[in-house]
């Protein structure tokens, strides 16, 4: 028998949002191929997300959306800005936030020095700002976008986009033609870089500011992936500059952590590597008194191509590896919000091979993509589990066992939550001790097996196996092995 601790009298983080998504609002958008969703389709995804409570989530937006060539302008009314809409629109039906990334490759500012090509339609050079060797009047062409972008939500009555996050993967945009005999942090050309970044993160306020809303979105930046596998870069430098010289612009700190990898999802590693990753911009957003949210974060194996990606992800073990990583977030107290990358296999309108697209689809979902595949990934019955029933709340003070970890969470509704993950290759009996008595709460458990979870076209939530009644100081439960149990209040 493992005794598991949860202090219910000291709270961690006071606001943790939950486990949210990124997810590109590109359904009613056609790829290259022609392909798109079929209503069908949509209303099966949609109705997953109600079921996954998800609250927030992340997409990209950009001028390449909007952009008309021949006008030499943006046109807010183009056909891909319709489909934005009508996309905007389901998530405000289901209470799903927006955070928005209206420059996904900050590169794409500097596009201009090094190609004159730019394309029309949907690619991530985000057209309409560029001006070749004119860097001051491309972020002024950002600013008056940011202004125009605004009045056109406004106008199209979408009021569920609250966030701009400003740069996906910033530091990594002055690589282009890369010595990569030398460290990552001088590739990164950090001297040249910072000035640029400040100037757009400048526009970026100050077109909010123009169209008179700047208190009703919050900038969410550097969004940088500052891990640098060689070691050369020990803490995010652009998280730091922000606390120092941006703070009264940016109002939450978002940084990417890319993914844990690991050489299989069973080796038991996936609870300690948010701590390496994740704990240098947390503490430094802690001390600053300034929000910290993860703003891309997901699990995978060492492997880089997207076929063996494909493979992988649908490994059930996935699941477990999951289970491991929202133990160590949620313990961490501190980071306010994670994103995963990404709720489903999507197709892009500019999709195409390579890298982490298979066949025109991007392969980093849960959720597969309803084209080729009705049921989901293995894992997404972990991922759903943890979406639904963490919710938002008050995190609690947790202690771990060898192999077993829990974390717990007093949501916004008054209902408590405690996920443990048993990363041992045997059955684990559990006692979860509460520091101050719960009074005779009922629990129910809801349990993913990864030796045992059967996909369907369904979809469905994984439903309790267990009852656990009159629960005061602690309750008792026995765990498959590498198996990922959600104990709630909740009764469904």
């Amino acid at each position: 028998m493992q005794n598991l601790y949860v202090n219910n009298l000291k709270i961690t983080n006071e606001n943790f949002r939950g486990f949210n998504f990124v997810h590109q609002l590109f359904n009613y958008m056609p790829d290259k191929e022609g392909r798109t969703y079929t209503e069908d389709m949509i209303s099966q995804e949609l109705s997953s997300l109600k079921e996954m409570r998800v609250k927030m989530i992340r997409s990209f937006y950009g001028g390449s959306l909007c952009w008309d060539k021949e006008k030499n302008d943006w046109d807010f009314e183009s056909e891909y800005m319709q489909a934005f809409y009508k996309n905007c629109k389901d998530m405000e039906k289901l209470g799903i936030e927006i955070g928005i990334t209206p420059q996904w490759s900050f590169g794409g500012f500097l596009r201009g020095e090094i190609d004159d090509d730019f394309e029309n339609g949907v690619s991530l050079r985000q057209s309409g700002f560029t001006v070749k060797d004119d860097i001051d009047a491309t972020a002024e062409n950002f600013r008056r976008f940011i202004k125009l972008s605004v009045e056109a939500f406004e106008k199209h009555n979408i009021h569920n986009i609250k966030y701009f996050f400003a740069f996906t993967e910033c530091n990594n945009s002055m690589r282009f033609g890369e010595d990569r005999t030398l460290p990552m942090n001088v590739r990164r050309d950090y001297p040249r870089l910072i000035p640029l970044f400040d100037k757009f993160i400048s526009a970026l306020d100050q077109g909010l500011k123009d169209a008179g809303k700047r208190d009703e979105y919050k900038i969410v930046a550097p969004c940088d992936n500052w891990r640098a596998d060689d070691g050369s870069e020990p803490y995010s430098v652009l998280v730091k500059h922000c606390l120092e010289h941006l703070s009264e612009k940016i109002d939450i700190i978002g940084s990417h952590n890319g993914y844990d990898r690991n050489a299989d999802y069973r080796d038991d590693r996936y609870y300690s590597l948010p701590f390496i990753k994740v704990c240098d911009p947390m503490e430094r957003c802690k001390d600053a008194g300034k929000e910290y949210w993860v703003d891309e974060y997901n699990v995978a194996i060492n492997q880089y191509t997207g076929e063996k990606k494909l493979i992988t992800n649908n490994d059930p073990y996935k699941g477990s590896a999951f289970g491991a990583m929202t133990n160590s977030i949620m313990n961490m107290g501190d980071v306010s919000n994670i994103f995963i990358w990404t709720f489903s296999d999507q197709q892009w309108p500019n999709s195409n091979s390579g890298g982490e697209f298979v066949n025109g689809v991007h392969i980093c979902g849960y959720y597969r993509n309803l084209l080729e595949e009705r049921s989901p990934r293995p894992a997404w019955y972990a991922c759903s589990l943890i979406s639904r029933y963490v919710g938002s709340g008050k995190l609690f003070k947790c202690r771990i066992g060898d192999k077993i970890y829990i974390s717990a969470i007093k949501r916004h509704d008054g209902n408590i939550t405690v996920v443990v993950t048993n990363y041992s290759e045997k059955q684990q009996d559990i006692r979860v001790n509460f520091e101050k008595s719960l009074d005779g709460k009922t629990f129910y458990r809801h349990l993913y097996n990864p030796e045992t979870v059967i996909t369907t076209p369904q979809c469905k939530i994984i439903e309790y196996d267990e009852i656990i009644a009159d629960v005061k100081e602690n309750f008792e439960s026995c765990l498959p092995p590498l198996s990922v149990a959600v104990f709630t209040t909740e009764k469904d």
